[in-house]
């Protein structure tokens, strides 16, 4: 059985590295946000030596209504781009 620690146990000043946090899932569907989002965790993977959070490239909510398989191909480009990026 795991101990599931309390955000009181590991957040505002807990010793550094103690516990390990779950990954944050950031969904999106918008362009510029999904290069905002992908911009952030190429950062942070950079930052930290390994990609520290996952971003959800979202087709269902982001794409303009006749536009669906346009917006497939972005997200698809941009998860391909994203992954050259990180690796």
């Amino acid at each position: 059985m795991t101990h599931t620690a309390h955000p009181a146990e590991v957040l505002l000043g807990a010793q550094a590295g103690a516990v390990t946090l779950p990954v944050c899932d950031h969904y999106s569907g918008v362009e510029a946000r999904m290069k905002k989002s992908l911009a952030l965790q190429a950062e942070m993977a950079e930052e930290f030596g390994a990609c520290v959070f996952d971003v959800t490239l979202d087709c269902e909510d982001g794409a303009p209504v006749g536009a669906e398989a346009a917006h497939a191909e972005l997200v698809a480009a941009m998860a391909m781009s994203a992954m050259r990026a990180i690796w």
